[in-house]
């Protein structure tokens, strides 16, 4: 447990790199941001999503509308071949 603290205590007192009020600064500033443009990131993800639920239902349509063409088209072929 001993080294545990030894490590702790080593990691608090190391200054390089980001400090933690650094950290602290960056995290209230990006919280601010999310909260100021709130309705602006919430409309982007909406719209995001939107499109692509739009562009699945589009391949998933197209898939079947190919597959009944295929089948069509084999049943067509398969009668001439007879």
């Amino acid at each position: 447990m001993g080294w545990m603290k030894k490590a702790w205590m080593d990691f608090c007192r190391d200054e390089s790199g980001m400090g933690v009020v650094e950290i602290i600064l960056i995290i209230v500033v990006l919280i601010a941001m999310v909260l100021i443009f709130k309705n602006q990131i919430t409309a982007l993800v909406n719209n995001i999503w939107k499109s692509i639920n739009q562009s699945a239902k589009k391949i998933y349509y197209n898939n079947i509308y190919m597959k009944i063409y295929l089948h069509n088209l084999l049943i067509k072929n398969r009668e001439e071949f007879l």
